[in-house]
């Protein structure tokens, strides 16, 4: 029964009157929706997903489920999760970092002189970005600290040298901008900062190819023991003032968001020192030992930070916190100079390609071209995606977002093996990755080059590799909340979320076997979103399954636009973001199950944004730009129609009628006003002939659900 003929393109498909009614489709509309199967019309920008389902389900349409609408549920829950996390961390930050503070001056007796200023140095700045003033160091140290205080809070200048314990190094100060979650309060903007500095700023141990941050175009190989037996002091310190155990914590909670780091830790630091037999901190002496304990060990993959061209195997480093290294920066790494000559910037169609999307190959032509090793490194960067196996929140997610590109086994409705929708597909993942980067913009490290209503039916986009892989991040989320103490109610969201996603993927399922689905499964499809508005009458409420991908209802209609940086161009001084604006309602013909049939859900609407090195933008930024890249877009997105020069007044009129002033900066001659119902049906209709003055337009009601 499921196995009909495809859409023929030319007879109107099951419900088209319906759709066509709501929204008063135009010839481009309904052309670009004949030539692909599915359209996008600009116009129909929505202020949300949530939003946008319960326009659909209150106006009694059959409705699309696309995999965008559940990332997007997913990605501001992981947000609020992660804050909430944090926020929780903050305080026990700021006690590690004063106790360490505070055990300092007994421990200086044990310390070469410049050793116990340096580590003066690095506390009182990691506690001053910290605090809401300026913490005075206990060394007399507060005219070092304070322009890297400074520079640090201001954020801005994009790549710096400065001298610092004992060399010039480079540091990039635009990083220490706080972004996504972070500047939802001063307390997280706060921390960011703080574990900004405690993960990124590299403490160089082993030099190898080139010590960490050098200065300039020319690697250098030297040594530093100075920054080495640093390392040492702080890690000797921790254990002095007895918090390890809180680095612990830090250390489990990034881990089990975004997986493991590379360089060493300071309990690292302390098997290793006890390992070479360091009994007394002395340079370079204890910087000998210690660099023959590390031997070949603790080998990076992943520039964190800013290295000369030829810096081919990275230095040994140590950081407090440790930024994670996670799987598509480090394939990403190997996309740019000197891996491939000449080229400083990769694009979103190199994360899309090695996200699985062979489509992407369209907009990467150029630089193909261009380039004649990009082939080979994108080819080895999707393998690195591939074998992927995800031991974190953050893996099993970007292992869920790279299910878009797969391309499932059964039977698809003809709109999915069009080039069109391939093109919608790059927007999803431009939208998916931007997503995961925004929220691990601090955790993660990035690359451096160098009921009521009815109905009539349902589809879900079937994308089972999406939904299998989002249950399991949700196992591995329930995993952490357990580890970290989370409370009961952040383990039953991911219990609820793991639950939902195994219904999505058996609905999937059963679409690709060609099968029509099932009265029940349209049943629950179809109850996405119901929201009753407060009101006299009582306190309104929130149900449908959509709401139960959030941990609390109202995260469902926070901001859904944003912009995430993910690479870091030091050659071309740039910085490449992805990015999301308002999401829009597509039209979606499907051809299998039944006979074909026109669905209408929300899709997103991502963007590629390359900006200036000399500061990092935030969500606010985003919906200010001028200049975005989406060439995908162009192949499925109708172009909206002039809005008509009208301006409408709501004035008095009869109890039984709307009655409105309206006006227009030019003759338009016959206008037919229409006012919907509480299922988005017409309830009163009236045409009046507009002017420039205002003329009085009553439209009677049918029914009193205005």
């Amino acid at each position: 029964k499921g196995r009909r003929a495809p859409w023929d393109r030319v007879t109107p498909p099951k419900y088209m009157s319906l759709v066509a009614g709501r929204y008063a489709l135009t010839p481009a509309e309904k052309a670009l929706l004949a030539k692909n199967g599915f359209v996008v019309p600009a116009r129909l920008e929505t202020r949300g997903y949530a939003d946008a389902l319960h326009d659909i389900y209150q106006s009694q349409l059959p409705i699309y489920v696309s995999a965008d609408a559940i990332l997007h549920a997913v990605f501001k829950s992981n947000d609020v999760i992660l804050e909430e996390t944090e926020t929780g961390l903050a305080p026990r930050l700021e006690g590690l970092l004063r106790k360490m503070h505070e055990a300092l001056p007994a421990a200086k007796a044990d310390l070469p002189p410049e050793i116990a200023t340096d580590a003066d140095v690095y506390l009182t700045v990691a506690r001053s970005l910290l605090a809401e003033e300026p913490v005075k160091s206990v060394f007399g140290t507060d005219a070092q600290a304070a322009p890297l205080v400074t520079s640090a809070q201001r954020a801005s200048g994009g790549l710096a040298t400065v001298t610092l314990f004992g060399r010039p190094r480079v540091v990039d100060f635009s990083q220490y901008a706080p972004r996504g979650h972070y500047v939802n309060s001063e307390l997280l903007e706060r921390y960011f900062r703080s574990s900004m500095w405690l993960s990124r700023l590299e403490m160089n141990l082993v030099s190898r190819a080139s010590r960490s941050s050098q200065p300039g175009i020319v690697p250098n190989p030297e040594e530093t023991p100075r920054e080495a037996v640093l390392a040492l002091a702080l890690a000797d310190l921790a254990e002095r003032a007895n918090v390890l155990d809180d680095l612990d914590a830090m250390e489990t909670a990034w881990t089990h968001f975004a997986g493991k780091r590379e360089d060493v830790s300071f309990r690292a630091l302390l098997a290793l020192k006890k390992q070479a037999g360091i009994t007394a901190l002395t340079v370079p002496d204890s910087a000998e030992k210690l660099k023959a304990a590390i031997g070949s060990g603790f080998q990076r993959t992943m520039r964190t930070h800013y290295m000369p061209q030829g810096s081919t195997t990275l230095p040994a480093i140590a950081t407090m916190l440790g930024p994670r290294v996670v799987p598509d920066v480090r394939a990403a790494t190997g996309l740019v100079h000197s891996q491939v000559a000449g080229r400083t910037m990769p694009s979103f169609a190199d994360v899309a390609y090695m996200l699985g999307h062979d489509r992407a190959k369209t907009w990467l032509a150029k630089d193909l071209t261009a380039f004649p090793e990009l082939a080979g490194k994108l080819e080895k960067g999707r393998a690195v995606l591939a074998a992927v196996q995800p031991t974190d929140m953050y893996s099993a997610w970007l292992a869920a977002v790279r299910g878009l590109g797969a391309t499932p086994e059964g039977v698809l409705p003809s709109f999915a093996k069009t080039d069109a929708f391939r093109d919608l597909r790059l927007g999803s993942v431009v939208t998916a990755y931007g997503q995961i980067r925004h929220n691990h913009v601090l955790i993660a490290g990035q690359a451096y080059d160098e009921g009521g209503c009815e109905v009539p039916d349902g589809w879900l986009e079937p994308a089972p590799a999406v939904y299998e892989g989002l249950a399991a991040y949700a196992k591995r989320g329930a995993e952490a909340m357990r580890a970290l103490g989370g409370s009961e109610e952040s383990e039953a969201y991911f219990a609820r979320l793991e639950s939902t996603m195994n219904v999505l993927a058996a609905i999937a399922r059963d679409e690709l076997a060609g099968r029509e689905l099932a009265d029940e499964e349209k049943r629950w499809l179809s109850m996405v979103v119901e929201i009753v508005p407060p009101s006299s009458e009582g306190p309104g409420s929130y149900d449908g399954w959509y709401f139960d991908l959030f941990p609390h209802t109202g995260d469902a209609f926070s901001e859904h636009a944003f912009v995430a940086d993910w690479f870091t161009s030091s050659n071309a001084k740039a910085v490449v973001y992805a990015g999301a604006s308002a999401p829009r309602l597509g039209l979606f013909v499907v051809d299998t199950g039944g006979e074909p049939r026109v669905m209408v859900g929300p899709v997103a609407r991502g963007f590629e944004h390359v900006g200036s090195l000399d500061r990092r933008l935030t969500d606010g930024d985003g919906g200010k730009l001028r200049h975005v890249r989406e060439p995908w877009a162009a192949s499925y997105t109708a172009p909206a129609p002039a809005a008509p020069p009208m301006a409408i007044l709501s004035v008095p009129g009869p109890d039984d009628a709307r009655t409105f002033a309206v006006k227009s900066t030019r003759a338009l001659g016959p206008v037919t006003f229409e006012l919907l119902g509480h299922h988005r049906e017409v309830i009163g209709r009236a045409t009046k002939v507009v002017g420039t003055a205002y003329t009085k337009v009553t439209v009677p009601q049918q029914s009193d659900q205005y």
